[in-house]
């Protein structure tokens, strides 16, 4: 992974283009709500939409769109999903405090959902098969088997995305309603960000972490 990601590329790129200076804080999920809820940092970054959250933030453009879904064994061929969550209650999934990862999902309370303190966490459960799926979006997933790979020799080969995915979300980033000036820091970042289309610029980053155009 180059730098902390090509989304984080584009939020830098984004912010500094306005004149400012961003530092991101590498935090769990949990904390960086809390924290950013507080107004102790400016925005939670890569955030999903959610009308509760509208109390806290308000939210820029989007970033990208991104899959959310569930991440399992490829050894384990009896585990299926064909979009139906009722065909998931015998199981026990994996999912993230605080992450939200799709509307149904995340509202249903017939699942076996078992809370971790983070994916990370919940992908290594999964590999040593003390889940059966792990729920996540799936470039956050796959980022983080790529960095336990050498501690899980062929955890990024042996734990897969699995479709249909469960939703496809805007990757946003949430500006703190505590945060000073709140208001004129989401302007400014959704102008550095049409800035960046209108330039080429995010298809420049893009195309540096390996998407096809």
């Amino acid at each position: 992974m180059k730098d902390l990601g090509w989304a984080w590329v584009v939020a830098k790129t984004a912010v500094e283009s306005q004149g400012y200076t961003a530092a991101l804080r590498i935090e769990s999920w949990a904390r960086a709500l809390e924290d950013s809820k507080q107004g102790l940092t400016d925005a939670l970054f890569l955030a999903f939409w959610t009308e509760e959250r509208l109390q806290w933030y308000e939210y820029t453009v989007p970033i990208a769109q991104i899959e959310s879904g569930l991440f399992k064994l490829k050894e384990r061929k009896d585990l299926a999903f064909n979009g139906d969550l009722k065909a998931l209650k015998p199981y026990e999934i994996g999912v993230c405090r605080g992450c939200a990862i799709a509307d149904e999902f995340d509202e249903v309370d017939y699942l076996n959902k078992v809370t971790q303190k983070n994916t990370e966490n919940g992908l290594k459960m999964l590999f040593v098969k003390r889940l059966d799926f792990v729920a996540a979006n799936r470039p956050t997933a796959e980022i983080l088997l790529n960095k336990l790979e050498p501690a899980y020799k062929g955890i990024s080969q042996k734990i897969i995305f699995i479709k249909p995915a469960l939703q496809v979300n805007d990757l946003l980033v949430g500006i703190s309603k505590k945060a000073p000036d709140y208001k004129k820091k989401l302007r400014d970042f959704n102008r550095g960000m049409k800035q960046l289309f209108l330039d080429g610029t995010y298809h420049k980053i893009q195309k540096q972490y390996g998407f096809k155009q």
